[in-house]
């Protein structure tokens, strides 16, 4: 849909900005800052770079990015102008994160107003995240939830490769809160309270999910004995837990994180649901948003980030979780578990070993 040569030229209309991640994004020169909102870095070193790089840009000094040209595919330009009914406007583009789901996001400016995001692939998984984002936000979008990302269009560009256009709320002086704030707590409850269901527990996504999950690991040789040991313990832990029962389950966004919202007035923005799932428990995003958080603080061991969630969720969520933190953050850990292992089929995620400690805790403190 589009490439770049990045030959350092002196005279060209965009930058090339890597990172250390094999991660990479080109901005347009001219709207450099408003482009630069597609730029969302979690680190101090990311934030550093977003401050100074349009200093660096003015004064030419190419010391962290590189010039580059890129070539956009007519049929790209031509889909945008019909769908969003636009003539001039100009694109930035993050090239993804490297990995079996990279996939091109883009984001379409009118100067320096963002008009709206867009993102294509050609990866068979990936379409299928799009096509659940695609489900997921038209059933929010009739529940008048209105905090999320309208589509545009979905469709077939070209033959393969899809692509997904949706609306957005982002500014370029946008903001986010890192810690979990009131506004998070009450997306969530308005979001349980809009999708919940009552329905047998065997026939819950949720449940099919868990049962898929422990069928890889019992076959798998991927792992030591001792973490498929504590996943499949935890998951027929939950199985048992909720057996024959009914229960209100709701939608679930599945990577609630401060990089995929923004602060929109006195509430919150949410986008990027591609691995949101209808009938999960209630809010195991908090927990995700949390445990997320205090894991970049690579400072803070498994058991300080138990003892800080449980404090922190058992106060806010006083009287929605009736006092079960211990079995919905099971839920939460095997579901991220899940997530991690089934998508990568392998051992090289770090990340991994974290949640398995917080497992472990979770024993011990019974």
């Amino acid at each position: 849909m589009f490439h770049y040569s990045n030959n350092n030229y002196k005279k060209s209309n965009y930058l090339l900005l890597n990172n250390t991640d094999g991660k990479k994004w080109i901005f347009n020169k001219k709207y450099l800052k408003i482009s630069m909102a597609l730029y969302q870095p979690t680190s101090l070193k990311g934030m550093l770079v977003k401050r100074i790089l349009p200093i660096l840009n003015f004064l030419k000094l190419n010391i962290i990015y590189k010039n580059c040209e890129i070539w956009i595919n007519e049929e790209l330009i031509s889909f945008i102008k019909k769908e969003l009914n636009i003539e001039d406007f100009n694109i930035s583009f993050f090239c993804g994160t490297p990995g079996i789901h990279q996939k091109v996001v883009f984001q379409i400016n009118n100067k320096n107003k963002i008009i709206a995001y867009g993102k294509y692939s050609n990866n068979k998984e990936v379409k299928k995240l799009f096509d659940n984002e695609y489900k997921i936000l038209r059933k929010l979008n009739s529940k008048g939830i209105n905090n999320i990302p309208e589509i545009v269009s979905y469709k077939e560009l070209v033959e393969n490769t899809e692509i997904i256009i949706q609306t957005t709320k982002k500014e370029y002086n946008f903001k986010t809160y890192k810690k979990l704030i009131q506004n998070h707590i009450d997306f969530q409850k308005n979001l349980f309270l809009l999708t919940k269901k009552r329905i047998k527990y065997e026939k819950t996504i949720f449940y099919k999910n868990l049962c898929n999950f422990l069928k890889f690991i019992r076959k798998t040789d991927l792992y030591d004995k001792n973490i498929k040991m504590i996943i499949e313990q935890n998951i027929l832990l939950i199985n048992d837990h909720f057996r024959e029962k009914e229960v209100e389950f709701g939608i679930s966004h599945r990577d609630f994180t401060p990089w995929n919202m923004i602060n929109n007035g006195d509430n919150i923005y949410v986008f990027d649901w591609e691995y949101a799932s209808d009938e999960y428990p209630p809010y195991i995003d908090l927990y995700h948003f949390l445990i997320q958080q205090m894991k970049l603080k690579k400072h803070i061991k498994s058991k300080k980030i138990y003892e800080k969630s449980k404090k922190i969720l058992s106060k806010k969520l006083k009287n929605c979780t009736e006092g079960n933190f211990e079995i919905i953050l099971r839920c939460y850990l095997i579901d991220i578990l899940g997530i991690y292992i089934l998508r990568q089929k392998s051992t090289e995620n770090k990340e991994i070993g974290i949640w398995i400690e917080l497992l472990e805790i979770i024993e011990e403190k019974k």
